[in-house]
């Protein structure tokens, strides 16, 4: 896994920036099963309609490791029907 990382320079006249390989070559990983069971759990628990939730279920696949993290804290901190 390749971490993340912005690295600021102030030391010369230009800020110089390290962006990590994964970023810039735009490949992300992809939802992990641990996030995909927490994330199935949450749309069953907190979506109602049901045409609701096979859009959520069906979306998963397509889900990277960021989006699904967004979609857990929206799914905790959101209120649903």
């Amino acid at each position: 896994m390749i971490p993340k990382t912005l690295k600021g320079s102030f030391d010369s006249p230009r800020r110089s920036y390290a962006v990590s390989l994964e970023n810039y070559m735009g490949e992300e990983e992809m939802i992990n099963p641990s996030q995909r069971r927490t994330l199935t759990n949450l749309i069953y628990e907190k979506i109602s309609e049901e045409g609701e939730r096979e859009r959520w279920l069906s979306q998963m696949e397509d889900m990277t490791r960021v989006d699904a993290e967004d979609a857990i804290f929206d799914f905790l901190v959101a209120k649903w029907r």
